[in-house]
């Protein structure tokens, strides 16, 4: 595709996707002079740049996280099937019940209903990063729950 095609799929200005290349965040185009041509995979790698910057997540960070996933793309990919599996299918139990809500504002969110009072909402997709450090803070969620203290 080219760069005009990029741009008006992607959402993004030319001097956005320039700057995102000389930083290392896009690959460069295939192609010499005026017959650059952009691929799926540009455009891909655009919108998971939107859904980082969207989760707060710097430049800097967004290019260590990019470049983690190229390195192991198999394991980021069983990682984010691994998490989609873990939302759709709570832990026998919980009996927990899983309602999809209308997206709001292009983004889509799963409310889980935990128990009574109690529910968790996710925004989908998950990033595994996000994943993990909820994960690492589910203990100090707990136990401020079983405090009955807030946040």
């Amino acid at each position: 595709m080219t760069i005009h095609e990029l741009i008006e799929k992607s959402g993004q200005s030319r001097r956005t996707i320039y700057y995102y290349i000389q930083l290392g965040l896009l690959p460069s185009p295939r192609g010499k002079g005026r017959n650059f041509e952009y691929t799926n995979e540009h455009l891909e790698r655009l919108k998971r740049i939107a859904r980082l910057q969207a989760q707060r997540y710097s430049l800097k960070e967004i290019k260590q996280i990019l470049d983690r996933e190229a390195a192991e793309p198999s394991l980021t990919y069983a990682r984010e099937r691994e998490a989609d599996y873990a939302l759709k299918s709570p832990p026998a139990g919980w009996g927990a019940e899983v309602e999809n809500e209308e997206p709001t504002g292009g983004e889509l969110w799963q409310r889980f209903s935990l128990a009574e009072g109690i529910e968790l909402h996710v925004r989908r997709p998950v990033d595994p990063h996000s994943l993990r450090l909820a994960q690492a803070r589910w203990g100090q969620i707990m136990e401020t729950l079983l405090k009955g203290g807030r946040r």
